[in-house]
Order: C-alpha cells, then structure tokens, then sequence
C-alpha cells in the first residue's frame, strides 16, 4: 500500500543520536512489510526550537520518504508566533498534496489540529480511508490556562479551533489513540460512540543496550546514593519545579542519601528551573543530554518522576523510557497513568502540587529493600508483556493494514 503519515511535532532522526518516535517506528515498521511510506514531518524542530533541515523532500535510511513543510518557526510553545507556524504548515500541505499521487490509506495526528483538519478534508474528498491518533488534548488544552471565569469567553474566541478539531475526528474512519484518556476524549467530538475499531497505541519505547560510554564525571559522583531521576522538556504541563522542593524537603529531614537529576534542556521553564536548582547540593542539572548519556543515566537510577503543574489525565512519553530500564515510577497524572501504577504495582501517585507526598514515596521506596526490588521485577515484567515499542508498533502496523475494509465515517460538511 501507499501509507502517508502525517506528524509534524517529532523530530526527523537523520542521525543516531535522535531517538525514533512513535511516527518513525510506525513508518520503518511498515516499510519492512514492503509498503511504501511517505511521512509529512516539520522542518522545524519542535523539541529544540531549530530548523532541522532546509529540504523539502528527502528519504530516511530505513526507506521511509520524507516530505518536509515549512513554516516560520518559533521559539516558544506557548505563543502566537507557534500559531501561525501551524497554519503555515497546513496551508503547505494542503497545496503540496494535490501534486502527488494519492495514498491507499492516511494516518494523521492530532494536534495540530489546523493540519488535520486539511488532511481529513483531503481524505473526504477522495475517499482514502483515514486514521486520526490522538495524541494530546487541542484545543481544549488552552482553556487550563486561562481563568475559570473567563473560558466561555475563550471558548468563543477559540471555535474554529474547535471546529477544525471536530470535523477531523468526525471525518475519520478510525480514531486511535496514546491512551485510554485521550481516546475517550476524542470520541466526545464525534457523533458515534467508540467501537472495536477504535483503539489504544500506547507510545512505549524500545530498550536501548546499555551504555558502553564512560559515565559522565557528574554521574560518578553520585555513585552509592539512590538517584531520583526526571529526563525531558521543561514546559509548563511537565514543569519539574516540584523537585526543587522535594530537594529541599529533603535537606531539611537530612536525606543526603537521597540525589535528583534533573535531565534535559530548553522549554519555557528552564531558566526558572535553573535558578530555582542553584544552591541546592542535592540537585544535578545535565543540560542537554543525548541518548548514550540517558541511557547512563537510567542505569544507575532508581526511581523516574512523571511531573506536572496541573490535574492531568496523561501518560506521558517518559514513563515508558523509565519502565524501559525497570525503575519504579512516581507520577502525578490521573487517569489511566495512575490506574497503571496503582493496579500494577508499578510505583505510586504523588498530587501534583504535593512535594510533602512525593517525599513519603520516595522515602517509602529508598528505605525498603525488598519492596524496591519487587516493584523492579514488576515493571519489568510488565514492560516486556505491553509496553516494548517492537510488540506496540508491529500491532499498529497489523491494524493498519487492516483498515481498507472499513465503515463509513461520520458524514460531516467543512
């Protein structure tokens, strides 16, 4: 088959060193089954605020074909300047798709919304089946940062968001989804109820091998203290500030056994988080980190942070990368994420704005031998029955190639 996907906020790995997400497993996936794939991707770099390539086409080693849009790029992911970047990006794709071939079948994210709109607008047209994956909240996810009293207002201010939003998940023939959550959030904007077809991908990740670089100097001298560890992008929804606290907290109940590692670089948070971090012994900030060196990291930690700054139903991309090395992990998100840990016995549940409760779990877990050990065994084990990217992505692709026999989608005129 002809397969175009279509994701815009992942990197493009032209090297080894940019770790393959759930947009370029799918697509080496697939193209090892023989299909052929054109993924339409940024050229701007969403994580690192750059432009990754000037090109606008290309071809990735696995054989996955590339098909680059540009828009004008910005510097922060909370901005108009991020707005106008996406509807840059939609516009291009709705003019460059009309000059090539049509594909058998379209998989498409969302957000952003405004290029989904026009991919399922393109499918409708031409009735090629069309899979929308929801992988975050848009647009509803702007209303959390806005007053209460003000977000009928905002919702006004918002409804072709909403819109574009509705008519993509109406148009789809199957939604699938990163978890539970989210795909119950998406079938609210359709006019039928959830079915067999509609399903959860859980993003997972791959287990790398172990490291064979040295450890850094910063990681030898944590050797022997039991290493609390946060890997990612310090925005607001995954904003780390809690471990500021937490390392406070800490120091206060004379737990220098206890150590945080604060891994990543960039995000609107960073420079607060730096100088929240800076007369804190207990707190190492890594800066920027490639995949050997989190890879080091995650061998000598014991326990992974899922942050955020507000109540959230999520679970998030780190999560797995944690699972993936057997740690124990303690999250603030509701929803499925909890559901996990709780049942599963995977870690445990912190409030989000709760430092003193996050402190008891990471006590609780530093403290008890043989449970840490336990749980350890658990994640495992779970991990390798659900979570392992190669057993995710090859299902995805199977479900793929199923969908060329699929019903009706919702009728709906743009």
């Amino acid at each position: 088959m002809k397969i175009w996907l279509i994701q815009t906020g992942e990197d493009i790995p032209f090297s080894r060193n940019l770790r393959k997400l759930r947009t370029a497993v799918l697509a080496e996936e697939l193209v090892s089954r023989g299909h052929e794939v054109i993924w339409w991707a940024a050229a701007f770099s969403h994580l690192r605020k750059e432009w990754a390539t000037r090109e606008r086409s290309g071809t990735l080693e696995s054989g996955v074909r590339l098909e680059l849009l540009h828009g004008s790029g910005y510097r922060s992911n909370l901005s108009i300047a991020r707005i106008i970047d996406h509807r840059i990006v939609a516009r291009e794709f709705k003019k460059r798709s009309r000059n090539l071939p049509a594909p058998d079948i379209i998989v498409c994210s969302l957000p952003p919304y405004d290029l989904a709109y026009q991919a399922s607008k393109y499918a409708k047209q031409r009735d090629i089946p069309l899979i929308i994956d929801a992988r975050d909240y848009w647009p509803d996810i702007f209303l959390t940062a806005i007053p209460r009293l003000l977000r009928p207002l905002a919702r006004v201010l918002l409804m072709n968001e909403f819109r574009m939003t509705r008519f993509s998940f109406r148009s789809a023939d199957r939604i699938t989804a990163m978890s539970e959550d989210v795909l119950e959030w998406a079938m609210s904007y359709c006019t039928r109820k959830r079915n067999d077809g509609d399903r959860v991908f859980h993003l997972g990740f791959r287990p790398a091998p172990v490291s064979e670089i040295e450890s850094p100097d910063w990681l030898r001298r944590l050797d022997g203290r039991f290493i609390v560890v946060f890997v990612g992008t310090f925005s607001p929804f995954h904003s780390p500030a809690i471990l500021i606290k937490l390392a406070e907290r800490l120091i206060s109940e004379g737990r220098e056994d206890i150590a945080i590692v604060i891994g990543g670089a960039g995000g609107d948070l960073y420079d607060e988080i730096v100088a929240g971090a800076r007369n804190l012994p207990n707190i190492t900030l890594t800066g920027w980190l490639e995949q050997d060196a989190i890879s080091a990291l995650l061998e000598k930690a014991a326990v992974g942070i899922c942050p955020t700054s507000m109540k959230a139903l999520f679970f998030p991309n780190k999560a797995f990368l944690y699972f993936s090395r057997g740690l124990p992990v303690l999250s603030a998100f509701e929803g499925e994420m909890r559901r996990v840990l709780d049942e599963q016995g995977l870690g445990g549940y912190f409030p989000y704005d709760d430092d003193e409760a996050l402190a008891r779990q990471v006590i609780r877990l530093c403290d008890d031998e043989r449970q840490y050990r336990e749980t350890r065994e658990r994640v495992r084990k779970i991990f390798d029955e659900r979570y392992d990217e190669r057993i995710i992505y090859s299902d995805f692709a199977d479900y793929i190639e199923q969908q060329m026999g699929r019903e009706p989608a919702d009728k709906l005129v743009a």
